[in-house]
């Protein structure tokens, strides 16, 4: 069993979806339920390469904290080629497409930071708040 496969079967990977092409386009066929797309808590997601005759390769491990769940945070790489990309987002993209020429499957999976509840008192009221966890601090687990 590959290295990929056992970080899989620990069972703390969701499955996101996978990249395709329709049309010449990049797009992502989206798995997840949508409640999980749009999950605000700090992720942690993987890109991984599904060759026909080779083991599974993760081509990156990234993070993010964005609001929009991992549905904005994906989004940003399929259209990389729109506006003004990030050079990494850009060079994301193509390797993406290059890996789906070659007939590769490009699947992605994240881990979702719990977040924690903790009363905060302001000036007239105190409330339990649901506060996300910055995923930068898990990094190293």
């Amino acid at each position: 069993m590959s290295f990929v496969d056992k970080i899989i079967k620990t069972n703390r990977l969701e499955y996101v979806g996978q990249f395709q092409k329709k049309d010449g386009e990049l797009s992502f066929d989206w798995i997840m339920k949508r409640e999980r797309l749009n999950d605000k808590r700090g992720r942690v997601y993987f890109f991984i390469e599904v060759s026909q005759d080779g083991p599974k390769k993760i081509l990156k491990i990234g993070k993010s904290n964005s609001k929009s769940g991992i549905k904005g945070t994906l989004s940003n790489y399929i259209s990389a080629l729109k506006g003004t990309p990030g050079v990494n987002r850009f060079s994301l993209h193509h390797l993406i497409c290059d890996k789906l020429n070659e007939k590769k499957q490009m699947l992605v999976y994240c881990i979702f930071i719990e977040s924690v509840k903790k009363q905060i008192t302001g000036i007239f009221k105190t409330s339990l708040i649901e506060i996300p966890l910055d995923v930068t601090y898990i990094e190293e687990l």
